[in-house]
């Protein structure tokens, strides 16, 4: 039988220090049409991970293996943003603070 080698253990699983929405700031109010969302992930995000956006609790886009996003068309009114990590089988391991902004008439 194959002994495990020996040395260092398995690392932890998610291996990231930082994993927040970096913009829009909290409290901006914007201009409908298209909001950009920026993510900071650090280290960078592994290749076989994922990130998803949420707009008040409600799925936004399809996860993306990206840290920037567009939003189209985000009524006026306020509105809760979070990003979700999510790892090589699709299980969400990190989630962002939410983000309150508001879309102007």
């Amino acid at each position: 039988s194959a002994a495990r080698p020996a040395g260092r253990p398995g690392q932890p699983f998610m291996p990231y220090d930082r994993f927040i929405i970096v913009a829009p700031a909290p409290g901006a109010s914007l201009r409908g049409g298209m909001t950009p969302v920026e993510v900071s992930v650090s280290p960078a995000l592994r290749e076989d991970h994922q990130i998803q956006l949420l707009v008040n609790g409600e799925l936004s886009q399809s996860p993306l293996h990206s840290d920037a996003f567009w939003l189209a068309g985000l009524p006026p009114g306020q509105h809760r943003l979070q990003a979700e990590l999510l790892d090589s089988q699709g299980r969400i391991q990190h989630r962002t603070d939410q983000v309150t902004i508001f879309i102007a008439d």
